[in-house]
């Protein structure tokens, strides 16, 4: 499958990225709100699924709404989309069931059960010993009887209001995700070759948070049974600083080891946090686009392109407009249509993503 992506001109030449010769295939592009990132996002997964790519989008804060397409890959976009509408549709997951992995051997039922424990505490920080031992306990219960497959995970809720006090204080804290509906038994099933976009935008953050979180699990857990090695998958994350990004956490493993299991990343956000690990790792993707950073973190940015040369970047990075950026990536090379000569960049380079100023980005 051909992953060669076109990124705009340089100098009136064609900037391509040629992600099957690259180390990794994750997408990270970083920049203030307003400099056209999100935009940028939208060209490439289109180029993706246009070149038989299947990419799973999870669409917090409308980044993805149909209004905030570009206009002028609106329409092949939309051809190649598939919206699933969460708070109509839910989202049909085996999360209770143990995956078989590609060895043939079963997920041991105390992993999973673990899993699903930590990504529902964390997801709603629950940080104490006793509040992951209430949900643990809850967990198994829906588990071993089975309850998941008949009620999804408003079994959870019914579990814990059967107890007392502390259960029915946690109850409380994780309703909006178990009395909602959302997860229910049945495969979660993304079409090839198109942008299988989850809509949960109109969710509170907080609940945003919590299902992408235990998506991001779910798919974790499929891509270690290896059913992504033959089939590859992108996942598209906007607004990464919003989720858990710490050396353990899901996204970290994604970045780190998700290209052996056939699952590669399109992140987005709009500050590096230096003490965040996965935004950290995230920097060695193969294709990184540095837009306008927030007044301030010039100097950090820089720093990161090229530290010999400080200066002259923090000039070009506070002089970007919107839809232009610095691309980094170990294959980049530049085209001369006219002429069909192919030069190889080694080194950072200003794009041109030809966004129109008057077209609404984010």
């Amino acid at each position: 499958m051909c992953c060669i992506l076109d990124l705009g001109s340089h100098e009136g030449l064609t900037v391509r990225v040629d992600l099957e010769k690259s180390y990794n295939k994750h997408l990270f592009t970083l920049g203030s709100s307003g400099t056209g990132k999100s935009t940028e996002n939208q060209k490439l997964m289109s180029q993706l699924a246009n070149s038989g790519c299947t990419i799973m989008a999870i669409n917090r804060h409308h980044v993805l709404d149909k209004d905030q397409i570009y206009t002028a890959i609106s329409e092949n976009f939309e051809n190649y989309s598939r919206r699933i509408n969460v708070p109509d549709e839910g989202v049909k997951c085996n999360l209770f069931s143990p995956i078989c992995f590609s060895d043939e051997t079963n997920e041991i039922p105390v992993s999973m059960i673990n899993g699903i424990s930590e990504i529902i505490c964390a997801s709603f920080h629950l940080t104490g010993s006793k509040q992951f031992l209430t949900v643990k306990t809850a967990v198994e219960e829906v588990y071993y009887n089975g309850y998941y497959i008949k009620h999804g995970l408003y079994a959870l809720d019914q579990v814990l209001k059967t107890g007392r006090g502390y259960e029915r204080f946690i109850a409380a804290r994780i309703s909006e995700l178990t009395e909602s509906g959302i997860f229910t038994s049945g495969d979660l099933v993304l079409h090839p070759g198109r942008i299988n976009i989850f809509e949960i935008s109109n969710y509170t953050d907080s609940l945003q948070s919590a299902i992408t979180q235990i998506l991001m699990a779910y798919i974790w857990r499929q891509a270690l049974a290896g059913v992504y090695i033959n089939a590859p998958i992108y996942l598209f994350l906007d607004e990464v600083q919003g989720l858990s990004c710490t050396r353990s956490s899901i996204i970290t493993k994604f970045i780190t080891e998700g290209r052996k299991f056939g699952v590669n990343l399109i992140l987005a956000t709009q500050m590096l946090d230096q003490e965040s690990y996965a935004q950290t790792q995230a920097l060695q993707s193969g294709l990184v686009l540095f837009f306008k950073p927030a007044l301030g973190k010039e100097a950090e940015i820089a720093r990161m392109i090229n530290p010999e040369k400080k200066k002259e970047w923090i000039k070009t990075l506070s002089n970007l407009g919107i839809g232009e950026f610095v691309a980094v990536g170990n294959n980049l090379y530049l085209e001369n249509k006219k002429t069909n000569k192919i030069a190889n960049v080694n080194k950072a380079i200003i794009v041109n993503g030809h966004i129109a100023d008057k077209v609404s980005t984010y």
